[in-house]
């Protein structure tokens, strides 16, 4: 598949679109950025990070190309489902009453931490962007199905994408052999946002015409980019703006605890990135009108799902008629925030060999709450690899991470997938999750146990 017909479908997920913080490194060893899964945990030397010392990425959604994509009705391609040959009810079966894609970027543009004894302090500077879409399930049964209902609410259609540059200062401590706690406080600064929401927005059959009743806002912050038009006024996209300025501030705290009650055993929990941002758009828009709809017409057995999409998407620009306003406001938004819990046992008489369990909860548009079993294997101190099998809020889940350690390089990879089926091209045929985190940082200073 050609990666615009990939942003087709985005597009048509309202054409909008945290730290990617993997759980598979939750309990690996000698893993230099461990205090970013829990603050408790410790580096056995200093260590510095420039440019790409630790990328993660990551993406999630509750709805996959399955649900979108049909085998056409000569066998040979594809077509969307809104094409006439699909039903109604296979088509609108697979259809949430949100759907929602989201992903995130992290870049860590710089890090420096120091180890002496029993504490540890870390300094981070990072580059982080999130993006998310949902929309209204009732959007697609009214491209669906247009007038044979009566009316249709798909006021539950947003997307937002954010950057912002995120300072950080960590302090971890062991009290003693069996308890260590860790905390970290960042500042938050805003580099750019947009956002778009369609608010009591309704579609109603009058007479033998559809009327759509369309409310909703959008705007940009900071002054970076700005709303653009066309020659009729109508918001076409984002262009130029007159320049750097911070979009908004914010601040959030990490915090965690390992605690080891008996030998063997560690239990640990951890907080991530509670806060909030509060961004300033000086750049809106706002759309107050009803807009008459003829519905869409796509049949034939030769359609292409390429066509369709364009034609769909086409057909919801024409809906979205957003124009620019004057003004400015605000918003305080809460960062998506990450629970851990976990335990991990050495195996008797194993020393390399440990097993573990882990609970996590992020709470984010698109909430998932995950639970796994890992075993992590660390043969030699420059040597670590752990993996796990679970299940979440979107399907079964696996992942795995390695670590290779010298006296003076920390390299690490891993990654956590839902283990849904895929398309020939990798792309999510159901609702997926998928985070990746990789980097290469470098070891100075005392070995510390």
């Amino acid at each position: 598949m050609k990666k615009s017909y990939i942003l087709t479908l985005f597009a048509l997920l309202f054409g909008a679109g945290a730290s990617a913080q993997i759980q598979s490194t939750y309990f690996l060893d000698h893993y230099t950025y461990a205090y970013r899964n829990n603050p408790a945990n410790m580096t056995d030397k200093s260590f510095v990070g420039v440019g790409f010392s630790n990328i993660g990425l990551g993406a999630d959604g509750n709805i996959g190309l399955s649900s979108i994509l049909f085998k056409a009705p000569s066998g040979k391609g594809l077509v969307t489902g809104f094409n006439s040959s699909v039903s109604a009810d296979d088509f609108l079966s697979g259809i949430n009453d949100r759907n929602t894609v989201s992903g995130d970027f992290d870049l860590n543009i710089f890090s420096l931490g120091l180890r002496k004894n029993n504490t540890m302090t870390t300094f981070e500077l990072n580059s982080r962007t999130m993006m998310d879409a949902t929309v209204s399930g009732e959007l697609f049964r009214f491209l669906k199905l247009g007038g044979e209902n009566v009316t249709y609410d798909f006021s539950a259609t947003d997307a937002h994408v954010k950057s912002y540059i995120e300072l950080a200062f960590g302090r971890s401590r062991r009290v003693n052999d069996n308890l260590s706690f860790g905390y970290r406080v960042k500042g938050l600064m805003g580099v750019g946002g947009v956002y778009a929401a369609l608010k009591d927005t309704k579609a109603s059959l009058s007479g033998s015409q559809i009327d759509v009743a369309l409310k909703g806002n959008a705007g940009v912050a900071g002054n970076l980019f700005q709303f653009k038009t066309d020659a009729d006024g109508k918001v076409s996209g984002v262009e130029g703006g007159s320049g750097f300025g911070p979009a908004g501030f914010g601040a959030a705290v990490d915090a965690g605890v390992n605690w080891k009650p008996m030998e063997g055993l560690t239990v640990s929990a951890s907080l991530s990135d509670l806060g909030l941002i509060s961004w300033k758009y000086s750049s809106l828009a706002e759309a107050n009108n009803t807009v008459n709809y003829k519905g869409v017409d796509i049949s034939g057995e030769n359609s292409k799902f390429e066509d369709e999409l364009d034609k769909v998407t086409d057909d919801f620009k024409n809906l979205t008629n957003f124009r620019k306003k004057s003004g400015e406001e605000s918003s305080a938004d809460m960062l998506p925030f990450r629970i851990n819990a976990g335990v991990r046992y050495q195996i008797p008489g194993v020393k390399s060999l440990s097993a573990a369990a882990l609970f996590s909860y992020k709470n984010s548009v698109l909430p998932v709450a995950d639970l796994r079993a890992a075993v992590t294997y660390t043969p030699k101190d420059w040597f670590s690899i752990s993996g796990n099998l679970g299940g979440n809020s979107l399907g079964m889940v696996w992942g795995t991470a390695l670590s290779l350690c010298s006296s003076h390089v920390n390299f690490f990879f891993g990654f956590d997938a839902c283990a849904s089926s895929v398309s020939p091209d990798l792309l999510p045929l159901e609702p997926f999750s998928f985070r990746m985190n990789l980097g290469l940082v470098f070891r100075f200073g005392e070995l510390f146990d």
